[in-house]
């Protein structure tokens, strides 16, 4: 089974964290990655801890590549990928 993704879409879904991976089937992942990002924000507006705003950019450059590496991967694959970042 081979689920063809739009790379079009692909990359427009990736400029949100988290976004691209939904897009291309891994749940966990992306809603881990758009949790982390948001979470931070959260974090660093609602405690006033600034310095906690560098990390913005390492998940978001994270989540973006990542997002345009894996959709190239067949359906299983991701799926197996997703799998994985959930296990324990």
């Amino acid at each position: 089974m081979n689920i063809y993704k739009n790379r079009f879409w692909n990359f427009v879904f990736s400029f949100l964290p988290g976004a691209g991976h939904m897009y291309q089937g891994m749940m966990r992942k992306g809603v881990a990655l758009m949790l982390l990002f948001f979470g931070i924000i959260a974090f660093g507006t609602l405690l006033y801890v600034d310095p906690v705003y560098f990390l913005l950019p390492v998940v978001w450059c994270y989540s973006f590549f990542d997002s345009m590496n894996t959709i190239r991967l067949s359906h299983p694959q991701r799926l197996q990928l997703d799998y994985q970042f959930g296990k324990k």
